[in-house]
């Protein structure tokens, strides 16, 4: 204070301003002024210009400022607390109606609480991974999901849900384990099968994807998708044979296919059968 009260002498500055600096000693002890007034590059400016004046306005201002920042805090913990705050304690059904009404990350944060709350809610975590899943947060949403089945393994779906956020993100490998466990609990159920051989040929073993690929496409003959990569992962699997027909039923389809014809001709030059492989390159 004794700064203050020099600076008041040299300068005759009425006491209101002595009273104005005395007034903020308990912010000055509590936040760095310096670094305040550093969030104020314009006003640093005015300093030079006008002097001490300026720097009781700078003050001032932070005083304002701060007063400002400790509403918007006060709205901001408002905001992010979001349904959770207004209750003793996070409700599933709460989450459950925030996603109906594609409050998806409203109804994560509902989640999360939820199993803050419960941590062995395995359900909860399945839950959560399926809100992230939506958000397209698949990285955070395989995490919700492996939490999930530690536990509980025979939760049902979660094994598949697993499988689905680890293809998206191209982790072929990652997501064999979980597709394979779908199959197994549900061994009629072609889409986890057809995802399996499809992140079988993602991972480059086209013998096991052609395996699998087989089964899926017999149970969707119509879908051409499925049919090319079962293609592919017999030519590259070296069963020509295989090969060979899907490419067939491929050009039944799409005869104009360039692409397709190309394959079928190193089909053909796998089975030895030159001619017929010239012919379809040349196509």
């Amino acid at each position: 204070m004794s700064q203050e009260r020099g600076e008041e002498k040299s300068t005759g500055l009425k006491t209101r301003h002595y009273k104005v600096a005395r007034s903020i000693v308990p912010l000055r002890q509590r936040v760095p002024l310096a670094a305040l007034i550093t969030l104020l590059p314009g006003e640093r400016g005015e300093e030079k210009r006008t002097g001490l004046k300026t720097r009781h306005y700078t003050v001032a201002r932070c005083i304002a400022l701060l007063r400002q920042g400790a509403r918007l805090v006060a709205v901001l913990v408002v905001l992010l607390a979001g349904p959770v705050a207004r209750g003793q304690s996070a409700k599933p059904a709460e989450a459950i109606a925030l996603e109906q009404q594609g409050k998806l990350e409203e109804a994560a944060a509902v989640w999360r609480a939820v199993t803050a709350q419960n941590p062995r809610d395995a359900g909860a975590f399945a839950s959560l991974g399926v809100v992230l899943s939506k958000e397209q947060k698949y990285p955070e949403a395989a995490a919700a999901y492996k939490k999930a089945l530690a536990l509980d393994r025979k939760l049902p779906g979660v094994e598949l849900n697993l499988g689905l956020a680890e293809f998206k993100q191209g982790n072929f490998e990652a997501a064999i384990a979980p597709f394979r466990a779908a199959l197994v609990a549900q061994p009629q159920n072609a889409q986890a099968r057809a995802l399996l051989g499809l992140s079988w040929y993602g991972a480059k073993r086209f013998a096991e994807a052609a395996k699998q690929l087989k089964v899926a496409a017999k149970s969707d003959p119509g879908n051409t998708e499925l049919r090319r990569a079962l293609a592919q992962s017999c030519l590259l699997a070296k069963e020509y044979e295989c090969a060979l027909e899907e490419f067939r039923q491929i050009l039944q389809q799409d005869p104009d296919a360039a692409a397709t014809h190309i394959l079928m001709g190193e089909a053909l030059d796998g089975l030895s059968r030159t001619p017929e492989a010239i012919a379809e390159f040349q196509t």
